[in-house]
């Protein structure tokens, strides 16, 4: 019998689910192992969380310091983690 487990998944799947997981839960699932740390690199999971929270959380109006799609990554998680 093959046991299979969460990071066995696919990585497109394993990002999905990820998508609609709030920041803090990336960050602690990003700790459990490598598989996890890489997947939670992917940028649609924090581009996801930035629409979420700009409709939901962010005060209006709220500004990116240059467009969306020049945005790094680091730079998109620090601006939804230094929010909180």
């Amino acid at each position: 019998v093959e046991v299979l487990n969460f990071t066995s998944l696919p990585k497109e799947l394993i990002i999905a689910v990820m998508e609609f997981a709030e920041w803090s839960d990336i960050l602690r699932l990003r700790c459990c192992c490598k598989v996890m740390h890489s997947t939670s690199r992917a940028r649609s999971i924090w581009v996801a969380l930035l629409h979420r929270y700009y409709l939901t959380v962010f005060p209006r109006p709220f500004l990116l310091p240059k467009p969306l799609e020049r945005c790094t990554l680091s730079k998109l998680e620090a601006l939804i983690t230094g929010w909180f």
